[in-house]
């Protein structure tokens, strides 16, 4: 065999090593795009990680009850501003060394404040509003410019709720977790504090189901009895509002509860209204609240088989008429 002849078939072998390669690549990168585990965390120090959480389940205390979302059905999390006891504590001392009488403290406090960012900024504002000294004042006012100049506003509005976003619902209430296990290719297995995570995001999720074809609205079913075993499922439904259907529960029902009475309480309808809505199936909150909405008082339960949020749809053509 000439040496062409084995310069041609080492390449061929070559190119066809290098394809398996990248095929096998491409199809583990698809893996993990596609793993509902599959994570970008964004921290308050403003570094990212991309890895895969350990958790299948996350919990949230809200006011109506607490409600379980499987780590699937997540598509995004904005976390509440979290500070530790320690940390408090240090800000309040470091707040207070600006009245110091001494420039090396006052310098230091400043350096201090500045470099926690926006987790100084709302005590800082908080002691401006009370200060009755001018100069301490000053000092104050002069750090909280800083601040704004240093930090984007939106991280500076402190965020009091987390916020866990679906493709079908934003739920705003307390994380029971303080921190969650995660696995990352550049330092394998971590345990990371809600504290330090500014926003998590799916990077498996689809875009939010923002648009309902006209041809998927189903007849309103009474009630969502019949789909109670799906949990994380959604409908769209045409819905007239109604006042005298049983209700239990606000802004999460009972699956036995009327969706048109449920809407009403929700103020998505007026009674005698029609219109498209989406009914989500969730895991039962330990109890469904009652409340006085629109004309309609619910009634509370205790944990149920399951329970049903609502909203709006948007739609790919106005059905909903003006």
């Amino acid at each position: 065999m000439t040496k062409s002849t084995w310069l041609v078939l080492s390449l061929a072998m070559l190119a066809v090593v290098m394809g398996a390669n990248a095929q096998d690549r491409s199809s583990s990168d698809t893996r993990a795009v596609s793993d509902p585990r599959s994570v970008s965390l964004a921290f308050t120090d403003g570094s990212h990680l991309k890895a895969l959480l350990a958790e299948e389940q996350i919990e949230l205390q809200t006011p109506h009850g607490k409600l379980v979302f499987p780590i699937a059905d997540i598509q995004r999390i904005e976390f509440a501003q979290r500070t530790s006891v320690e940390l408090t504590l240090a800000i309040d001392k470091d707040i207070s060394d600006l009245g110091s009488d001494e420039y090396r403290v006052r310098e230091k406090a400043m350096a201090n404040l500045l470099e926690r960012k926006e987790k100084s900024f709302a005590p800082l504002a908080r002691a401006a509003r009370q200060q009755n000294d001018l100069e301490m004042r000053q000092r104050i006012e002069h750090l909280l410019e800083k601040l704004r100049a240093a930090v984007p506003e939106e991280q500076l509005n402190v965020r009091l709720n987390d916020i866990v976003h679906t493709a079908e619902s934003k739920i705003a209430g307390k994380l029971l977790a303080s921190s969650f296990k995660i696995s990352s290719s550049q330092f394998g297995p971590l345990q990371v504090k809600l504290a330090d995570i500014r926003e998590l995001k799916s990077q498996a999720a689809g875009p939010p189901l923002d648009e309902i074809d006209p041809k998927n609205i189903l007849a309103d079913p009474g009630n969502m009895r019949g789909h109670e075993a799906e949990i994380g499922k959604s409908f769209a439904f045409r819905v007239t509002g109604a006042q005298h259907g049983s209700c239990y529960g606000t802004d999460v029902y009972t699956t036995d509860s009327t969706i048109a009475t449920a809407a009403v309480h929700m103020g998505l309808l007026k009674p005698g209204e029609t219109g498209v809505l989406v009914a989500t199936i969730i895991g039962s909150p330990a109890g469904f609240v009652s409340s006085t909405r629109h004309g309609i008082t619910s009634s509370q339960w205790s944990s149920y088989p399951a329970g049903f949020t609502l909203r709006k749809a948007k739609l790919a053509a106005d059905v909903n008429g003006p």
